[in-house]
This record gives C-alpha cells, sequence and structure tokens, in this order.
C-alpha cells in the first residue's frame, strides 16, 4: 500500500461527523450514523469547549474547596464506588478504599500507612459506606494538596512561590501524572492568566483541576472519545448515554488503534465477570449468562481511556526498560539523556516497523516539546500513542484510508466483509484470492466477527505496506552503491523494473539524478505506484497469467479480428468460465451487466470501451464483466459456506483453521503435479493421502464411497475440489 494521499479518482465518499448538538443527535438516533474519525484534527476552535457528560471547565475553576462536586463529579463518584462495593451491600471495604482513590483519579496513593491515616480520621471500623468515603475522599484532597505543596516547593528553585511552564512536565511526573502536550497546553490556556509562562501554587492547583475534568485527555480528545462512545451506543439499542459492557474493548480501540486491543479486552472481562473492581476476598455468585450486561456512563467510560493510557505506558516501559531509565541505556549510542531521530527508527526498527523518515518526522517535531532533537521518555510516550494509533502510517494516508473504507463499506455497518474488502483491494492496486482474504481477515479480526472495522483494516494494510517495503528494501540493497549505502542513478532504473515499474513516468525526469537513500527510494517508487494501481484497475484485479488466458480465449472467438465480440459468441466465450446464464431472465440480466461492464472500464481508464446500449463487446469491456461474474460466484460461495457452517455448528476460527490446511494441500499439490500455478481445488489423490493422514482406511468399498461423494459435491478432474 503506498504511503501517499490517494490517488485522483480513487474511491471517496468522506463523510466526517457532524457536529449536531445532543439534542439533533438524539431525533436523528434512526438515521445511518458513520463511525467518526478517530483523533481528527478537523474540529471546533474551541479548546476548552463543553463535552456532554463532564465537568465544564469553568464550573471547576468555580469553586476550589476540596468538598466542592460537580453534578457529574457526584454522578462520577457514585458509580466508582459501586465498582468497588462488596457485592450485594452499600459498603466499602477500606482495603480497597486507596484503589478506588487512585481509579478516581487521584495520584498521591502509593503510601498505604498515610491512606491508612486518614481513613482512620473518619471510622474506626473495616467498612465505608458512601458518605462516609465522600468524607474520606474530601480529607484526602486535603493530603493530596499539602503533598503537592511539597514536590512544587521543591521545583521552586529560586523560591519565588512560581515555577516556569518548562518544569510543567518533569513536576507531573514526580507526581505520577502521564504529561500528554496537547493537554498542558490546554490547561495553561484556563489558568495562566496574565501569561507570564509561570505558575503560582494557587494557579498550579487550578491546573491540575482542568487537568483531572477530563482524565487527563484534552477537550478535543475527550470529544472524540464522546463521538465513539456515542456510536457503539446507539449500534447496541443501549438506553441513552450509556455503553453496554461488551462493547468497551471495541470502543476502547477504536478509540487509540489496536495496539491497546489486549489491555482493552481485559478491563472488558473484568467488568463483565460481575465481580466488581474491589480486591478484598468477598465475592458474588458468577453472573447468570441470562443476566442483563452492565451499562457504563461516559464518565467511566473516560475513566477505562484513562486506564488503557497508564497500562499502554507500562507496557511501553516494559518493551523496552532501557528508555525508561535515565540514561536511554540501549538506544541512547551517545549518552544524551534522550532518544535522536536515528535513534527512534532503530527502536522502531526492533519493534517490527519500517519508519520512513517522512512518516515519523511530523510527529517526532510535534512532540519534541524543548526543539532538542530528542526525546525523552515522556515525549516519546506522546510519540509512540500517536505513530501506533496511525499503524506507522502519516495523518492524511490514514484520512484517505478512511474514505475509501467507507466507499466499500456498502451496507454502511462501520464494518465491511472478505468479498467488500477483496473489492476495496482491487482498487488500491491489489489482487487477492478469497481464500487468501480470509487468512488475511483472520490475522487482524481482533474481535472475531469475521468482518473488519477500520481499525483492522489499518492494520491489514500496515501488514500489506510493511510486505511491500521489505520488497523495496531487497531490490535496494542489491541494487545500492556498497560503498555509499545509496542507490546511484545508473542503477535507477533497473531498480524500478525489478519492483514491476519499468516504463514509469518517473523515469524520464530529472529529479533523481543524484544518489538516493532508502527513504528516497521509497518516495520514487511510491510515485510510480498511481501509474500501476491504474493498469491494476484496468486489469480488474486479474493477474498478469489470467489476463493472458482470458485474451487466449477471446481472440479465439473474435473471428474476424475486430477487437469486438457480439452477445452470441459471448455466450460461447462465457462458456468457457462455467458463468453461462441459464435463463431468459438471467441473458436479459446479462446484458445489463454488459452496461455496467462499460462503465468499469471507463472508471478504470479504457478509452475505448463500445458504445452504449450495443450487443457487442470489446476485450477490456469483458475483463471487468469477468469481474462482475466473478464476484457473484464468490457471494455464492460465501452463502455456501454460512449454510454450512450454521448446519455443522462451525465457528468462524475453526472454518479458519480448515481453510489453511486447504491452501497447505493446494500447495503440495502443486509441487507434486508440477504445476506453474496452484490448482483451483484440491485434486483427487491429494484428497485421498489427506484422509489416509487421518488414519481414515480407503480400502475396498470405502474408496468407491469416496468416489461417489466426490461425484456429488461436483468434483472434477479439471477443477478439484473447492473449499466448499
Amino acid at each position: 500500500m503506498s504511503d501517499e494521499p490517494a490517488a485522483e479518482g480513487e474511491a471517496s465518499g468522506e463523510a466526517s461527523p457532524d457536529g449536531k448538538s445532543e439534542e439533533k443527535e438524539e431525533e436523528a438516533e434512526e438515521e445511518t450514523e458513520e463511525m467518526p474519525d478517530n483523533m481528527s484534527e478537523a474540529f471546533d476552535d474551541d479548546p476548552l469547549g463543553k463535552v456532554p457528560g463532564l465537568p465544564d471547565v469553568a464550573e471547576v475553576l468555580s469553586n476550589m474547596e476540596d468538598d466542592f462536586l460537580t453534578n457529574e463529579d457526584a454522578e462520577r463518584i457514585r458509580h466508582a464506588f459501586n465498582r468497588f462495593k462488596i457485592p450485594d451491600t452499600c459498603d466499602l471495604h477500606v482495603s480497597d478504599a486507596a484503589d478506588l482513590l487512585e481509579y478516581l483519579g487521584h495520584m498521591m496513593t502509593s503510601s498505604a500507612e498515610d491512606v491508612e491515616n486518614v481513613i482512620r480520621e473518619v471510622t474506626r471500623y473495616d467498612y465505608l459506606d458512601f458518605d462516609e468515603f465522600l468524607s474520606v475522599r474530601e480529607r484526602f484532597c486535603r493530603y493530596e494538596r499539602e503533598q503537592f505543596a511539597k514536590i512544587f516547593n521543591r521545583f521552586d528553585a529560586n523560591g519565588n512561590g512560581t515555577i516556569d511552564v518548562d518544569e510543567l512536565r518533569p513536576l507531573l511526573k514526580e507526581m505520577n501524572f502521564i504529561p500528554m502536550r496537547d493537554m498542558i497546553k490546554e490547561a495553561l490556556l484556563a489558568v495562566d492568566d496574565d501569561h507570564n509562562m509561570e505558575l503560582s501554587f494557587q494557579e498550579f492547583t487550578k491546573f491540575l483541576r482542568v487537568y483531572r475534568r477530563a482524565e487527563g485527555f484534552s477537550t478535543r480528545e475527550a470529544k472524540e472519545f464522546r463521538r465513539v462512545f456515542d456510536f457503539y451506543s446507539r449500534q447496541s439499542g443501549a438506553p441513552r448515554n450509556l455503553l453496554p459492557a461488551d462493547q468497551l474493548a471495541d470502543c476502547l480501540v477504536q478509540s487509540f488503534g489496536l495496539h491497546v486491543s489486549d489491555l482493552a479486552q481485559n478491563l472488558e472481562s473484568v467488568i463483565l465477570s460481575g465481580q466488581g473492581l474491589h480486591k478484598s476476598a468477598f465475592l458474588k455468585p458468577p453472573r447468570d449468562a441470562d443476566s442483563r450486561v452492565e451499562l457504563l456512563t461516559f464518565a467511566e467510560f473516560m475513566i477505562f481511556a484513562r486506564k488503557t493510557r497508564e497500562a499502554a505506558l507500562v507496557k511501553l516501559k516494559e518493551m523496552a526498560p532501557y528508555v525508561a531509565t535515565v540514561d536511554f541505556a540501549k538506544f541512547d549510542e551517545d549518552g544524551s539523556g534522550g532518544i535522536s531521530m536515528s535513534e527512534l527508527r532503530e527502536w522502531l526498527r526492533s519493534m517490527g516497523y519500517t519508519p520512513l523518515k517522512q512518516n515519523i518526522d511530523v510527529i517526532f517535531q510535534a512532540v519534541d516539546k524543548d526543539n532538542s532533537s530528542e526525546l525523552e521518555f515522556s515525549e516519546l510516550f506522546d510519540f509512540m500513542m500517536t505513530y501506533l494509533s496511525r499503524e506507522g502510517f502519516r495523518k492524511e494516508v490514514v484520512d484517505d484510508m478512511r474514505r475509501t473504507f467507507r466507499h466499500f463499506d456498502k451496507k454502511n455497518a462501520n464494518e465491511i466483509n472478505a468479498l467488500e474488502l477483496a473489492n476495496l483491494l482491487r482498487e488500491l492496486g491489489y489482487s487477492c484470492t478469497l481464500d487468501e482474504l480470509h487468512s488475511l481477515v483472520s490475522v487482524v479480526d481482533e474481535n472475531g466477527s469475521n468482518t473488519l472495522d477500520f481499525r483492522e483494516f489499518l492494520k491489514l494494510m500496515h501488514l500489506y505496506r510493511e510486505r511491500e517495503l521489505q520488497g523495496i528494501n531487497r531490490v535496494f540493497m542489491l541494487c545500492r552503491d556498497p560503498t555509499t549505502g545509496r542507490l546511484p542513478p545508473t542503477s535507477f532504473k533497473k531498480a524500478l523494473t525489478m519492483l514491476g515499474h519499468e516504463g514509469a513516468r518517473v523515469l524520464r525526469g530529472k529529479q533523481h539524478q543524484q544518489p538516493l537513500d532508502f527513504d528516497d527510494f521509497v518516495m520514487a517508487v511510491d510515485s510510480c505506484r498511481v501509474e500501476k494501481v491504474a493498469k491494476a484497475r484496468r486489469k480488474a484485479g486479474f493477474s498478469d497469467e489470467q489476463i493472458e488466458h482470458m485474451r487466449e480465449i477471446y481472440d479465439r472467438f473474435d473471428i474476424d479480428g475486430s477487437g469486438e465480440i457480439d452477445s452470441k459468441e459471448l455466450l460461447t466465450v462465457l462458456r468457457e468460465f462455467k458463468w453461462t446464464p441459464k435463463t431468459v431472465e438471467e441473458q436479459t440480466a446479462l446484458m445489463q451487466k454488459i452496461e455496467d461492464a462499460r462503465t468499469r472500464a471507463r472508471h478504470a481508464g479504457v478509452k475505448d470501451v463500445g458504445q452504449d446500449g450495443t450487443t457487442t463487446i470489446e476485450f477490456w469491456t469483458f475483463v471487468q464483466l469477468s469481474r462482475m461474474l466473478e464476484t457473484e460466484y464468490e457471494i455464492a460461495a460465501e452463502a455456501r459456506m454460512n449454510a454450512l457452517m450454521s448446519e455443522l455448528s462451525l465457528t468462524v476460527r475453526e472454518v479458519e483453521e480448515f481453510r489453511v490446511i486447504f491452501q497447505q494441500k493446494k500447495r503440495e499439490a502443486m509441487e507434486q503435479l508440477g504445476l506453474d500455478h496452484e490448482p483451483t481445488g484440491l485434486p483427487r489423490d491429494t484428497i485421498r493421502r489427506l484422509l489416509s493422514s487421518l488414519n481414515v482406511s480407503l480400502r475396498g468399498p470405502r474408496r468407491a464411497a469416496l468416489d461417489e461423494q466426490l461425484r456429488v459435491l461436483g468434483y472434477t478432474d479439471g477443477d478439484g475440489l473447492d473449499f466448499h
């Protein structure tokens, strides 16, 4: 997949989420709603705007007393208390109080003794009801404020009662916050009234309240989370403003990306268990399978979003403990205390990515707050959250992919099946068999739905891109100058030809008269891809070998060599491909398909497609018609497979395991029979060997019984036995 914006003429259909008010959205619930873009920058201009379900900034700052709670705060605390209380009671065990405070976003909970002292100011018993917990929280807020003041004074080097905003990130890290750059900028906008880039302690406490109101996320992020939340809420048919707990993982993955899939699934599993979040030894009976799924408010979802980001930070430290240390030991080669661009690229390669400079430059520059050209750990975390959410692509490329995805999501279901994916990939210039597509879907289909949502599709495109980049790299390594490590101009044409780009316009340009490094070469290859995609569309996803075979058959029936065949000759040609219409209705439908094929051929850039309304058909129109008929066959095959799965009670995973075996046996048959291509189905001898490997005896009458069963299933020696 080219990491370039979609070429002119590629599938579009952008329909960005509208900015409807809550009331208008409620009125439009029956209308089809599209999944919002993840972290889209096409957003409103109010960085401190209201987010439904979260406290307003002005309200948060209007009263700085520790016991002041907005309505949203009170609801949030009540729901959190219910998650930690002892099952089937109204009480919280004191051993769970620290975890509940941490769940609510309080950071100074590591001292068990201090938390215990605060609790004992309220009660000498081991249980807290809700009102008592509110009293504990109020006292803990005062304790936490005192701890914040001590840390603040430690960073106030000159003792003038203020800190410079440049010291905010290390100070927040000291307090165990995750200092994200957008949220810091937003909170500063709300509290630094004199714009002197310094904060007094009072301004700092305001800063923390703004920072915490959306669980450490910026308003822009919170609004995007809200749109994803509302989408899944409506899709599930849940009551207004509530999310079924069994949608939590999907909602988090759509918000962050597939890299948090395991983390999100763990959170969902805990909620669905019905045991709550408490760690004390009180369990309730397992939840009845028929009981109603628990519902989450948006405020609770934001807490789980924060927990997901915190877990992602822990995971990053586990993946690269060396970057969490002071000296960045392993990849900080120059010992500077940060990771440079070159060191970052080396680290990304160790994670299985091919980090192109043009892809990481923009993110790197955005998160490098001090313009030091190096990233310290919190900046690295900023970088990774953005990079992984885009699967390594640039933002404009992700936007183009989303438009293409929507275009092929014909049912507006915000997911595509294997057949829709096949059409999408052909539009992008790739060809794939249905069996290969199912195998690809199974690799990235995290929720086992046998379809792909956009996040899963983006992951699939990453896999395609990595495979493509590996091929480009192999050619680059073969053709480069070993002394300079660059591709000399004299080898440029050879390298592009090896990649199938012979005759590309870029070969006639003057911009590649200098040696190219790998990144420059990738950009050159990507610039050739538009031409290659146009050729692939013309071929409707068929391979060169298939096109050659179709041309041979077509020319055989083009008796006068005119370059076109009439409708009677067409029926003979279709018979060769076993696509013959059997009824008058099917013949009439075929004529309409010819017209549609002409339209598709024009879209693919074919100039001479014949005259509309005639019964003659040109070759490239015939190719498009063949693709349409092939797709109809695949749709029927999918329907048969779904019916078979239902009849045999097979899961999607079980079918894919069978498909892997089937594909492996086809490759074995190709080698054993000395074929230059994979057979359509399994030959008779291969089927017999497969059954023998399963200890199924085929002696005597059993062999005849197998042959009869193969005949019933439509087996032919030419095509073999297909997967269905």
